[in-house]
């Protein structure tokens, strides 16, 4: 019922919704929904974990052996305190999971994804120094910072935008602030 919605279903899910039937059904106390019940369930019915949606790429070895030549040369006369590296992710933190049980006949296709998100981003200077931090997310004043009066003491800087993307804007003003 659920893989036909398009809702990814897990083992613990599973599981969940069998002592559920068991207990509408009184056997409770005879059944337990143990790994070993639900490696032969899945087996008996062909079920097996997939993933919903994914992509994959790579990069050419040409264009690695090209960076490795070019990039001393861009960094040359820059203090490594000014040299950053970016580690950037994003949550999805209403997404639902991207692997599912499902029939192994079946195709397992994904529904719609929740695209709320939550930007951080990470630096560190080439000398070493971690810079702080910066969260991107849509609400201007989210219900966490409630009552901090002086946001300057969080351990990160918090920057809105409508997405919770990082843009040009936001990279400049981290960037303004580092450098003298």
């Amino acid at each position: 019922m659920a893989r036909s919605k398009n809702i990814p279903v897990s083992g613990p899910m599973l599981k969940e919704k069998a002592i559920a039937v068991a207990t509408q059904m009184g056997l409770e106390q005879e059944f337990k929904a143990s790994n070993g019940w639900l490696e032969k369930f899945k087996t008996r019915y062909k079920i097996k974990g997939m993933t919903a949606s994914g992509q994959s790429g790579e990069v050419r070895e040409e264009t690695v052996g090209s960076w490795k030549e070019r990039f001393p040369q861009i960094l040359a006369g820059y203090s490594p305190k000014y040299i950053l590296n970016v580690g950037e992710t994003g949550k999805f933190y209403r997404a639902l999971p991207n692997k599912s049980l499902s029939e192994a006949a079946k195709k397992c296709s994904g529904g719609k994804q929740s695209k709320e998100r939550t930007t951080c981003a990470f630096f560190v200077n080439a000398a070493g120094v971690k810079e702080k931090s910066i969260v991107i997310g849509k609400s201007k004043s989210p219900r966490c910072f409630r009552g901090i009066r002086d946001l300057s003491g969080l351990p990160c800087t918090y920057f809105n935008k409508k997405k919770a993307y990082m843009d040009s804007d936001i990279l400049d003003q981290v960037l303004k602030k580092t450098q003298p």
